[in-house]
């Protein structure tokens, strides 16, 4: 990832429901205020934004997810999420989503460093996460 690049920020929430009410909700806004902080501090500009609510991170068969990758790598280069959780719960299906959009050409990366490809060191870290969140 370089400065000028594009990325698509991407927002999941499994169950809305009544969890804002409760204060239980991680809000789209704060998911996409991590989003936004992460690409700025990198230079990287967001030109679009993909929300999946109400859709389990446990199957990427999610319609947002699917319009996400469809726009890498001619929209943007890469997506970026908040937490990897946001992107999969399944550790397998979040390695397979490194590798898809990889083969594409683009990326993907976690604001809170829980998904980075930058470094061996950095990819062993975010296998663990990935299978940490499963």
């Amino acid at each position: 990832m370089q400065a000028g690049e594009r990325a698509i920020a991407y927002v999941r929430v499994s169950e809305v429901g009544d969890r804002a009410i409760r204060g239980r909700l991680e809000s789209p806004e704060l998911q996409r205020l991590a989003i936004d902080q992460w690409c700025e501090a990198r230079g990287i500009v967001v030109v679009d934004e993909i929300r999946d609510l109400n859709r389990s991170g446990g199957i990427l068969t999610r319609p947002g997810l699917a319009q996400a990758k469809q726009l890498v790598p001619n929209t943007a280069t890469g997506i970026v999420v908040a937490r990897a959780d946001r992107a999969s719960r399944r550790a397998l299906h979040g390695l397979g989503l490194i590798d898809e959009l990889a083969e594409l050409g683009g990326w993907i990366a976690a604001a809170d460093g829980t998904i980075d490809t930058s470094t061996r060191t950095a990819k062993m870290a975010t296998t663990m996460h990935f299978a940490m969140g499963e």
